[in-house]
């Protein structure tokens, strides 16, 4: 098969790797694939039925970035980049000398980079030992749900995780209002509902003093329906780090290796007005 325009399923490997809880339809993933040092770009997103997107929403802005102690400390959550890539902000070799205002914003504006684009080679690592990490991502526009509903047919928001075991770490989403307050309900990503894509999709591991290339590892996706954030619409979602003993998360939901900091991609994606024209031609 060329590596190129490949057609990534995790629809494929269903047989072989089960039914994530919540999903029943896992959608297609079409990815101009160049291979872990290069660009990878997701192109379009196929849920059967006719329902075939190829607009995305992109993040305008990042906001209210935390680090290490919910301070200022950007040395844990680093920003990766294909080496042989040019698509998205490029890694910044040192963490920022200083926790100056200056020195903050420079860092989101690197930040937001991550989200202006579909490059899965192009993704927020986070150190093991992380303690902390949140930000806001503002978009570009309002992003709809496709129905108003919790329907697990097709998501408006496709998380991706690259990892040993294509996945293995909680991620904790939430819609907010002009106003930073949370509407609808936190929603906790689980590690098991992302399903390894078929063919793989693998995104590079960089060295942590010099960003030099050291190997890859495969990619999941998963797609997660806006409703499940309790709400259906929103401009501002904020991505965090969850807390033991909040949203339902237990320690005993850390054992096999599952942890707390994920090294990944948010993609979101344009659904209202494809799938209207699509009942429109049906009817």
């Amino acid at each position: 098969m060329n590596a190129r325009n490949a057609i990534l399923s995790a629809a494929a490997l269903a047989c072989v790797c089960g039914t994530a809880a919540g999903q029943t339809n896992q959608p297609v993933f079409e990815v101009d694939y160049e291979g872990p040092r290069g660009t990878n770009t997701l192109e379009a997103i196929n849920f059967g039925a006719g329902l075939r997107f190829t607009k995305f929403i992109y993040a305008n802005a990042v906001t209210d970035f935390q680090g290490t102690d919910q301070q200022r400390s950007y040395g844990q959550t680093r920003i990766v980049r294909g080496p042989d890539s040019d698509v998205g902000p490029e890694p910044m070799k040192a963490p920022l000398a200083t926790h100056s205002d200056e020195a903050h914003a420079e860092f989101e504006q690197q930040l937001v980079g991550v989200f202006q684009n579909t490059n899965l080679n192009s993704f927020i690592d986070n150190m093991t030992h992380n303690p902390h990490f949140s930000f806001v991502l503002e978009l570009e526009k309002p992003l709809k749900d496709d129905d108003q509903g919790d329907d697990d047919l097709v998501g408006e928001i496709i998380f991706f995780e690259r990892g040993a075991r294509v996945a293995n770490s909680y991620i904790l989403l939430e819609a907010l209002d002009a106003d930073g307050n949370v509407m609808g309900t936190p929603y906790l990503v689980d590690p098991d509902i992302p399903i390894e894509m078929s063919p793989p999709v693998q995104a590079c591991v960089l060295s942590t003093g010099d960003f030099s290339y050291r190997f890859s590892q495969d990619l999941g996706g998963v797609s997660i329906d806006l409703g499940k954030l309790g709400v259906s619409s929103t401009s501002r979602i904020r991505v965090s780090r969850p807390t033991v003993g909040e949203n339902g998360l237990t320690n005993a939901m850390l054992s096999g290796g599952r942890d707390l900091n994920p090294d990944f991609k948010l993609v979101f994606v344009q659904t209202y007005n494809v799938k209207l024209t699509h009942w429109a031609v049906g009817d």
